[in-house]
Order: structure tokens, then sequence, then C-alpha cells
């Protein structure tokens, strides 16, 4: 198959029924057909993929990918970067499908592509910012960033977030097929991943806003298991010699 835009958008859906459309919207009116836009849905039975068929009826740059099997927000995103090896792309955008990820900011990073083969759109980076979290929330995710970077001697601020470009050449050396991590940890592991591969990482400051519909997937189960993950990949690396990152 082959497709006339280099960008290809990658949002995993879980019961987004509510909201997709606002998205989509949003994604249309900001980047319009320049950008392909693929939904990685997880059979939803709130029906989140009627909703996408019927914008893939509209519009050729919107795809529909619906999985019954190898469920999971780390598997969408494993289905949809393979998706895109395949399918000739050269960049692949991560995007939540609940709005925290606000489309205005796409083109400032996007603009960076020719300098770095991974932007993260930045929370933690001066000029970043977090709408409407409560304060145990804040006090979880800076405090997971700053383990991570303690942890691994790595100086990136934004760690967990879930918003970024990644250029396919780089994903090729990633071997991303093998990533088992899910929620926190697979971002962790993803960047790790990008970082032994030689990635140009920069971080792109944005204003995360709290899921606008819906509800949350984020658990404690996930945050603990982002935790371990970052002290047993620490731990390895200061073992074998290795525990300085760029």
């Amino acid at each position: 198959m082959t497709n006339n835009n280099e960008y290809l958008i990658i949002m995993p859906t879980f019961n987004e029924a509510d909201g997709i459309s606002i998205m989509l919207n949003k994604l249309l009116e900001t980047v319009s057909s320049t950008v392909d836009i693929l939904v990685v849905d997880d059979s939803s039975p709130d029906g989140t993929s009627d909703v996408v068929a019927n914008f893939v009826a509209d519009y050729p740059n919107i795809k529909l990918m619906t999985k019954n099997e190898d469920k999971g927000f780390a598997k969408a995103y494993i289905s949809g970067f393979k998706y895109a090896l395949e399918n000739g792309y050269k960049y692949v955008i991560q995007m939540d499908a609940d709005g925290s990820h606000q489309p205005k900011f796409l083109p400032y990073m996007m603009a960076l592509t020719g300098q770095y083969n991974y932007i993260i759109g930045s929370r933690w980076t001066t000029g970043g910012s977090v709408v409407n979290w409560p304060f145990r929330r804040l006090l979880l995710s800076k405090g997971g960033n700053l383990y991570f970077r303690i942890m691994l001697g790595a100086r990136i601020k934004d760690a967990t977030g879930g918003f970024k470009i990644i250029s396919t050449e780089l994903l090729k050396k990633m071997n991303v097929s093998t990533i088992e991590s899910q929620g926190y940890s697979f971002q962790i592991e993803l960047l790790l991943r990008a970082l032994d591969a030689g990635a140009d990482v920069t971080e792109y400051p944005i204003e995360f806003i709290e899921r606008e519909n819906g509800v949350s997937k984020m658990s404690k189960k996930i945050i603990v298991e982002a935790m371990k993950y970052v002290t047993l990949v620490g731990l390895k690396r200061v073992f074998k010699g290795k525990n300085e990152i760029s």
C-alpha cells in the first residue's frame, strides 16, 4: 500500500465513543489531510469503532484497525508501528484519543523532525504544564520521572509522556515488536530503546489537559509496574557498568 503523507498518527482506543469524534475533528482542523490518522481500537463494546468508521467513509486519511486479539495499550501501538513501517511512513505520532494531547501543538513538534528523530511533547520541561490534575497525581508523575532520571542517569524530564513523534528509521533499530511492557512502563521502555539506538531526543513543552471525556484508565497497578521496571533496568545497567544515558 502507498500513501501520500509522511506522518501517521497512531491513537489506541478503548471505550472512547463519547470523545473520539471531538478528537478527530480537532485533528482534521489542525493538520487537514496532510497527516494520516490510524485509530487502533481494542474491540470497544461502546461502539468506538462504529464512530470512527463513519469518519473513514468521509476522510481518506483516517484509517481504522480493530483488534480482537493481542489487546492492550502497548500492543495497539506496536500494531500501529508495524502498519507504519509496512506502508512507508517516515514518522509516527503517538497521541491519546481523550483530548489530553492537544492537536494545536502538533505543527510545532513536526517542525522539529528535521533536527531530531524522537520528539517528546513534554509536561515537565521548561514551559510545559498540566491542567486539572490533583496534587497526588502531580506528585506521582513528577516523582516517577525524577526516579527515572536518578536510576538511569537520564536527562529526559518527561520519560512517561505519551505524546511524541518518532522517525520510522529509528523505529527499525528499536525492535519494538518484542516490547512487553504496558502503561507508563511501555513509554519508558520505548524511550530507553530509542536512546540505546542512538536517538536524537528533544522535549517540546506542551499543556497537558486531564482527559476531557470518559474515564481515565490510569491505575495504581500501572504506576507500580513502571517503578518496578525502572528499578530493575537501573540495577541491570549498574551491574553491566552502563548507568549513564545521554
